[in-house]
């Protein structure tokens, strides 16, 4: 929390110097100006990094504005001058809006890197750059969804049984050209696809063993990750179709989840193990349309990039 009264221990618990600690080493941040936490030590952002004016700052000022836009919370590049540590959505937030921030990339504001493509990207180095004001350096205005991410999670916490505990909304790869497909807490079998271990071959630069890892066929990894890295070379004529087409896939799960959790429930009072095996099977066959589609696009993206570069991407049609 931003601000605590270790008197009220109804409500706090904390060390007796909490506060006294932060003001005598001398890091101790205050609450905003004229405002009613002006005297008042913020606890997070006095012991956090709640402002990271390279990778953070633009990150939390989207997500602020996207889910709590009635409060009109401003972009902060101040260390001092930090954002709230929580906030009340102004609505309640569903999975498909959560998976959707993964894919944001600041569309309609003076940071918008939607239309950047992969060749543009400056990997130079934060510190060796004179500038960081230009919005077309993706090192900088950073999406939450960055090329860097390897998995991504969606957690539903749902008034199940412990055996089955909640949902999960699981994305290999970047979200941006990827698909948040559902998992059961009570399921017990895996994609093969899921758990290939991947052999990189190495090559020595400069005196050292670098790794580089090969794209594997039968990685889900590697299918959704080269699926997107061939999407963002031109994010409007390849990467929106992909990512339109996920989103469209992910709107069909979602309403199909209700049908899914109600017979999952059913099973279960009958035999915890039936509900296994249903939730096994629903989230394999689940795994493998969506794999055999990724692996599809991916190779007729690559078809596409051969023969028509400066055309837009079609999106084959999905198969059995």
């Amino acid at each position: 929390t931003d601000y605590v009264d270790l008197k009220d221990r109804e409500h706090f618990r904390g060390s007796a110097d909490l506060l006294d600690f932060a003001v005598n080493n001398g890091f101790a941040l205050y609450g905003p100006k004229g405002g009613p936490h002006e005297h008042q030590v913020n606890v997070a952002a006095s012991y956090g990094k709640l402002n990271d004016q390279i990778l953070n700052a633009h990150r939390r000022w989207r997500g602020l504005n996207l889910f709590a836009p009635s409060l009109g919370i401003g972009l902060k590049k101040d260390q001092d001058d930090v954002y709230p540590m929580f906030v009340k959505p102004d609505h309640k937030i569903s999975p498909l809006e959560e998976m959707n921030y993964h894919r944001d990339r600041y569309e309609g504001t003076p940071y918008d890197i939607s239309t950047l493509r992969r060749a543009d990207l400056d990997y130079s180095g934060y510190e060796k750059k004179e500038s960081r004001e230009s919005v077309q350096d993706e090192a900088w205005i950073r999406p939450l969804g960055h090329n860097t991410c390897q998995t991504v999670h969606v957690i539903e916490l749902n008034d199940y049984p412990p055996e089955i505990g909640g949902r999960i909304w699981y994305c290999l790869a970047q979200a941006e050209n990827s698909v948040f497909l559902p998992y059961y807490g009570n399921v017990t079998r895996t994609h093969p696809y899921c758990l290939t271990e991947v052999d990189p071959h190495y090559t020595l630069e400069e005196g050292k063993r670098v790794a580089h890892p090969q794209y594997q066929g039968d990685s889900a990894y590697f299918i959704f990750h080269d699926l997107g890295f061939r999407a963002r070379a031109n994010r409007k004529l390849y990467g929106n179709p992909v990512k339109k087409y996920w989103q469209d896939y992910e709107k069909k799960l979602w309403a199909e989840q209700a049908g899914v959790e109600a017979e999952l429930l059913r099973l279960y009072r009958q035999d915890p193990k039936q509900a296994a095996a249903y939730a096994d099977e629903y989230t394999l066959k689940t795994t493998d349309r969506a794999l055999k589609q990724a692996s599809r696009m991916r190779q007729a993206l690559i078809e596409h990039l051969e023969s028509d570069p400066e055309g837009a991407f079609v999106v084959p049609d999905q198969g059995s």
